[in-house]
């Protein structure tokens, strides 16, 4: 390793280091720069976790490195300009933050996952409001229990409003009480909510299922069965009733389908199963086997969903086996139609659908098989 001879002293680099912090560390070897700041820090009266930039990324570093330079500077530079007190104090009195106009607090632990699949065992946050400022704070503890981090936000506006807290954890707000929340990073992503009633607001933290892959965005039922999007529009949308069956109750399933975000999928809050799944380019290529409880090699509760192409209608499906309960239905007002089968006691490995036929854009009525 080189090393540098005009190395300046700790306080030295305190009291020059300018807010861009790459800007100033990238003539030193990354060893002695680091070296440098642990003892610049350490003078300060700072003990640095990991290294501070692992967790607390360059800006809020600097603004750190920055604080403890001010704290450093009448020390080491002499007397200077007189302090100024802080907003609404006077000199010889301790100035405390405004008490906030209400707050609520909860803690997220993401139950419906396995713990050995969670980067975060669980997020505490606190929403307040100070004359009608919105501030959100969060603390984040990693579910090896090695550290955690803190954050704090201000909220704009009354909408929807996301942050990246870190790599792999996001932070929405979503106006209203969403009973179904869905992560358009269909990679793996955990996702989990808690309703700030006072506030009108719902909290979603999301991890998601590519560690270094920002949010893409979200989806989400509310309770009065609409289905919205986080760029603030309506999704279109369709209610699927099925039968009850073998013990099981009846039940809605909604497809929705969002051209724009380029994803189509499925709400079934019965058993709590939901997905955003990539629109397909073959016809009739979006058939999803969206559940299926089985007994033995035997599925004794089969459910699949299909979207007809564009322009497709009168979609007739052909089934493997007898007593499947069918039905189909418009997506909104965008004319597209998808179709639900459900059936009882098929083996596993077989499928449902032998064919869809369908009337298509050009008047002409086409099949297709799923299986090909």
């Amino acid at each position: 390793m080189v090393t540098r001879t005009d190395e300046p002293d700790a306080l030295d680099i305190l009291a020059g280091m300018k807010p861009d912090l790459d800007a100033v560390d990238r003539s030193w070897p990354a060893a002695q720069r680091d070296a440098i700041i642990d003892r610049a820090f350490s003078g300060a009266g700072v003990k640095l976790r990991s290294r501070a930039s692992r967790w607390l990324g360059a800006g809020v570093a600097a603004a750190a490195i920055a604080a403890a330079a001010f704290l450093l500077v009448p020390a080491a530079l002499g007397p200077g300009l007189p302090a100024v007190p802080a907003p609404g104090s006077t000199p010889g009195q301790e100035w405390t933050p405004p008490a906030p106009d209400r707050e609520e607090s909860a803690t997220l632990r993401f139950d419906r996952y396995d713990p050995s699949d969670l980067t975060y065992g669980s997020i505490r946050a606190r929403l307040y409001s100070v004359d009608g400022t919105l501030g959100l704070d969060v603390d984040a503890a990693r579910a090896d229990g090695t550290d955690y981090l803190r954050a704090s936000y201000t909220v704009d506006g009354e909408g929807f409003w996301s942050s990246e807290v870190s790599s792999g954890l996001a932070l929405a707000l979503v106006p209203g009480r969403p009973e179904s929340v869905i992560s358009l990073d269909y990679l793996g992503d955990r996702v989990d909510s808690h309703e700030f009633g006072e506030f009108g607001r719902t909290l979603v933290a999301i991890q998601t299922g590519q560690a270094d892959g920002p949010l893409v965005g979200l989806i989400w039922q509310g309770a009065d069965g609409v289905v919205h999007n986080s760029f603030d529009r309506v999704v279109p949308s369709a209610d699927l009733d099925y039968p009850a069956g073998q013990g099981a109750p009846a039940g809605t399933v909604t497809v929705f389908l969002d051209e724009r975000l380029g994803v189509w999928g499925y709400i079934e809050r019965m058993n709590d199963d939901r997905r955003a799944l990539p629109l397909s380019t073959a016809p009739v290529g979006s058939i999803y086997n969206l559940s299926a409880t089985s007994e033995g090699e035997y599925y004794y509760d089969n459910h699949v969903i299909g979207l007809l192409p564009p322009g497709g209608t009168d979609p007739v499906l052909v089934f493997t086996q007898d007593g499947v309960h069918q039905t189909s239905a418009a997506l909104g007002g965008t004319g597209q139609i998808v179709f639900l089968a459900v059936a009882e006691g098929i083996k596993q490995g077989q499928p449902l659908i032998e064919s869809v036929a369908y009337t298509d854009a050009a008047g002409k009525r086409v099949s297709y098989d799923p299986a090909e």
